[in-house]
């Protein structure tokens, strides 16, 4: 799974939780500028079993705010 970072004017560092449903996952925080090209992160969901369907979606923080991505659903290979 591949994600992007996204920037806050205010904050340089912010918190990605990582949630298959409503399970936590994965927590990373990672800083970013605004001028800087948009990077892309990637994690290994190991919890998934082949055939399975299950849903990703992404929260970002920055110790007062939450932005929830939307989610997306895969069939694992």
């Amino acid at each position: 799974m591949t994600y992007s970072d996204v920037y806050d004017l205010d904050n340089l560092t912010l918190t990605y939780n990582v949630f298959r449903g409503s399970t936590n996952i994965g927590s990373y925080n990672y800083a970013s500028y605004y001028w800087e090209t948009r990077k892309l992160y990637a994690m290994v969901d190991t919890g998934v079993k082949s055939g399975q369907t299950v849903t990703y979606h992404i929260e970002v923080h920055d110790g007062r705010n939450i932005v929830k991505g939307p989610s997306v659903s895969i069939k694992v290979k």
